[in-house]
């Protein structure tokens, strides 16, 4: 939020004067959690007023956590908080000059309510709150922008020029997907416009007033709010603003939803999409530099080379889910950072009005809010939409596989052909990335020195057998409709298995 440090982020919030780094401190809600950017701003301002409380004591008046100002609700569509490639999430308050703080209120307006309370950390890297919302919001616009680019391509490649190899639903398909992705941010969303409300441009980062007013009223914010979405990363639990907001969304919004976004899944998505087209690029560079066509399942193993990294950090990346459930599961709110004092009566104020006691809140994460956010990512699962997407540059490859063996055979049944090459090769290959996705959580918890990278590469070394065991079935998938319909039925089994009925059995 941009004047003192954040409250969430342990640099005080709407404090009284205090001084962090050498700085008088700045109101950072966004540091833990939503309301906080502004502490963070690196303002040099410094609080003249004590918080909002009564004065009575917090025990008298405990409505004030969830009041607010109706001129002070503000939010923005979440895909204009992604435009200029997401710079209002790439910097913490205060890192901008106090111009540039000032100006953050205009990209917000008034609104009478809010889709989304967007609830994040500043303590984790902006780049991974852009990549994650981008895929979010933009899956759709990623996956329609392959099949535009994919099929503009393959057309173009037929009838407007000659070619050389069939490479037009791969080049297409890359650069259609990734102008959809890029372009997602400036285009209409199929759910309509969200407005969100998001620390740094919704609480006002330059005017001392006006971002205390925001600040302790983050509780009017959540009532107004219809979702609150948790941007989860490993500090978020370790920022009393951020357990605030948990704590008060359900209190002020019983019927709202509480969805629970981890950063690692749409981190560890994008990895494994770069992973599949750097698959058939060391192809394609194989063939350039050899001229050899008809070899290249002898350098197999150079061609899964890239799952080698991919594989790796998955692994750390599910060991980010473990870590968020067993900290759920061991919550205490001694754990929770705060270093205003000012702050930590006004929390814990909010949380025994609500609960009763700190010990009751305790209880309420480790059981029903546990139950709610965590257990949907005990299993190793994407939503449909994200396997479209990850299966995009295998589809494109064996689009392009397809069309070079009709033009290389014009005998061969087209039929049986496309079953052999586009449906179950793909299908295949799904169950082998389901199955690695699946190693990579069994096995996510690092071990001692070299025994890590074993992991690492056991996991790689059943993916590269179950490639070589696809080439095998490639002719035999040619024989007849019959052969080639029951290896599809049999691969279709194999997802729906490795998807829904396995992973019940490593949670």
């Amino acid at each position: 939020m941009g004047a003192a440090p954040s409250c969430c982020s342990d640099s005080g919030d709407v404090p009284p004067i205090e001084v962090v780094e050498g700085e008088p401190s700045a109101v950072n809600l966004g540091d833990a959690g939503n309301a906080g950017n502004a502490g963070k701003a690196g303002c040099q301002l410094q609080w003249t007023a004590e918080p909002p409380i009564d004065e009575h004591g917090p025990e008298h008046e405990p409505s004030r956590h969830l009041r607010l100002d109706s001129e002070l609700l503000r939010g923005i569509p979440l895909n204009s908080s992604l435009q200029g490639f997401g710079r209002l999430w790439r910097k913490s308050p205060i890192d901008l000059p106090e111009a540039a703080r000032g100006a953050l209120w205009e990209k917000s307006v008034g609104v009478e309510k809010l889709d989304i309370f967007l609830s994040h950390t500043w303590h984790t890297p902006g780049s991974q709150k852009i990549r994650a919302l981008m895929v979010q919001s933009g899956c759709h616009c990623f996956v329609l922008g392959w099949l535009l680019g994919s099929a503009v391509a393959v057309l173009l490649e037929l009838f407007a020029f000659p070619r050389h190899r069939n490479l037009s639903a791969r080049l297409g398909g890359f650069v259609g997907s990734l102008l959809g992705f890029l372009a997602s941010p400036y285009l209409p969303q199929p759910c309509g416009r969200e407005m969100c409300f998001l620390d740094v441009v919704c609480i006002h980062q330059a005017d001392p007033e006006l971002m205390q007013r925001g600040i302790y009223g983050l509780g009017g914010f959540l009532k107004a709010s219809s979702e609150m979405r948790i941007l989860w990363s490993p500090p978020y639990l370790s920022r009393l603003w951020c357990i605030f907001e948990l704590a008060a969304f359900r209190k002020a919004n019983p019927s709202g939803r509480i969805v629970l976004k981890p950063l690692y899944l749409e981190v560890g998505l994008l990895y494994a999409i770069l992973a599949n087209y750097v698959v058939p690029l060391v192809h394609e560079m194989h063939i350039w530099l050899s001229g050899d066509t008809g070899s290249w399942r002898q350098w197999m193993a150079l061609l899964i080379l890239p799952f080698v990294p991919l594989v790796h950090k998955l692994r750390r990346l599910f060991h980010q889910k473990r870590q968020l459930i067993e900290n759920m599961k061991s919550f205490e709110l001694a754990n929770v950072s705060c270093r205003v004092t000012s702050d930590r009566d006004f929390i814990y104020a909010g949380i025994r009005e609500w609960y009763g006691s700190e010990e009751a809140f305790e209880q309420y994460v480790r059981g029903p809010l546990y139950d709610e956010l965590v257990f949907p990512f005990r299993k190793s699962e994407f939503p449909a939409v994200y396997w479209l997407m990850l299966m995009t540059p295998v589809l494109s490859a064996e689009v392009d596989h397809w069309l070079t063996s009709l033009e290389a055979s014009p005998g061969l049944d087209p039929y049986i052909s496309f079953l052999a090459h586009v449906v179950a090769a793909s299908l295949l290959s799904m169950n082998l990335l389901s199955l690695g996705v699946l190693l990579c959580d069994v096995f996510a918890r690092p071990a001692a020195g070299i025994w890590d990278y074993g992991k690492t590469l056991l996991i790689w070394l059943v993916i590269g057998f179950g490639l070589y065991g696809n080439l095998q079935t490639e002719f035999i998938l040619r024989e007849s409709h019959e052969v080639a319909l029951s290896v599809c039925a049999a691969q279709a089994v194999a997802c729906f298995l490795l998807r829904y009925v396995v992973p019940k059995w490593t949670t």
